[in-house]
């Protein structure tokens, strides 16, 4: 059978509330097998804080400061894109797709008594028909509902007796002037968590229509977020528009490819090199993303060009990050932080390494021209490989 390509990616999906990558506060079983039979990258970053020109980059295959080209470069033949968004799919890319199905999602006044009633169960089930169709060789899902819409039946909020929830439907943004009292951030916390928790049930049944399917063993699935989400990290809640810290940016990748063992990838990797994946595997010559399950792809970590930018909304560069630092720019200030340990940028070591710092923006102007221009990967120096400083 011909090759398939199912992907979710997911607006505001914070790796935070993910067991694959190291949450302790709730249970995610169905990404933790999906997890354990897939290709997971430790450390992806989305390339623009706005969820739709970070779709565009993976649609298009482009970096969002190289600009989003109309037309996505993949046979549009057997492809259906399902979204809960209709600006999405208003999209010129959107209608590279041969089709398009748009579920709006709405925020209800209270929550939701049955998963069934959800927003995202809507999606899923349209997503799970279309993928039921054996000739569509590409089922893209979009959810925009996620950091948007807090449906989900309260019991599936991974909270104690005493705890008492929001009983809003719609999440805060909250920014560093507006701190809220540490309850009141967990409660909010856990009914983003219990959104995430529905989302886990849903994938469970996604990969259960896959495993059932006749091509089971020809399809590839990949599960990314488009961006991240602070969850209290920085003192902040909720999608952001001006913090390019890690917790915006740090997006979730995990693929299953057929018939191929597990391994995780701490290659730095971004959302607009799946395109080129996706290209590949229908044309059954994996390269992209693929390689990293490769031994061929276990060095690229040590590469001179292993390195992720991204823009603000200027177009200027506001993040660089790199095996051993991120530079986060605002202005004309600048934050150093220390990689990986430094998982959230919570400690700004910028006015103790000011060399690094200059040198650091320096290349972040030089890698982001060589997107801009799409001229060949820049070079980062051996000064900032070493992670000495």
């Amino acid at each position: 059978m011909p090759a398939r390509a199912i992907v979710l990616s997911v607006d505001g999906f914070a790796p935070a509330s993910l067991q694959p990558y190291g949450c302790s506060w709730q249970p995610t079983p169905n990404l933790n097998q999906l997890a354990a039979r897939s290709l997971v990258f430790e450390r992806c970053y989305a390339d623009s804080l706005d969820p739709i020109a970070s779709l565009c980059s993976m649609l298009s295959g482009t970096h969002t400061a190289a600009g989003a080209s109309s037309a996505a470069p993949f046979d549009s033949t057997g492809s259906t894109l399902i979204t809960d968004s209709p600006a999405v799919g208003d999209l010129p890319l959107a209608k590279s797709f041969e089709n398009q199905i748009v579920v709006p999602f709405e925020v209800p006044a209270a929550a939701c008594e049955e998963v069934e009633e959800t927003s995202l169960a809507n999606l899923f089930a349209a997503g799970i028909d279309a993928i039921s169709d054996s000739t569509q060789r590409l089922c893209w899902l979009h959810a925009a509902s996620l950091p948007r819409c807090w449906d989900a039946p309260r019991s599936l909020c991974h909270a104690d007796d005493e705890m008492q929830l929001p009983e809003q439907t719609s999440p805060p943004e909250l920014t560093g002037q507006d701190p809220l009292e540490p309850d009141e951030m967990l409660g909010w916390m856990t009914l983003y968590g219990g959104q995430v928790r529905l989302l886990d049930l849903l994938i469970g049944v996604l990969v259960d229509a896959i495993d059932s399917s006749p091509a089971c063993d020809e399809t590839l699935l990949i599960v990314i977020g488009t961006g991240g989400m602070p969850l209290g990290e920085n003192n902040r809640f909720g999608l952001v528009t001006d913090d390019h810290r890690s917790a915006s940016l740090h997006v979730p990748l995990i693929i299953r490819i057929p018939q191929r063992d597990p391994i995780r990838s701490i290659r730095i990797c971004q959302p607009w090199e799946m395109a080129r994946t996706i290209h590949s595997w229908m044309n059954q010559s994996p390269a992209g993303l693929l390689n990293d399950a490769t031994p061929a792809g276990w060095t690229d970590a040590q590469s001179p060009t292993n390195w992720a930018t991204a823009i603000d909304g200027n177009g200027a560069v506001a993040s660089l990050q790199t095996p051993w630092w991120n530079l986060c720019l605002s202005g004309t200030e600048a934050g150093l932080f220390r990689k990986p340990d430094d998982r959230f940028d919570s400690n700004d070591i910028a006015s103790r390494a000011p060399e690094m710092t200059q040198l650091m923006r320096e290349q972040a102007e030089l890698a982001l021209q060589s997107l801009r221009d799409q001229s060949p990967r820049h070079q980062l120096p051996p000064e900032i490989l070493s992670g000495s400083w």
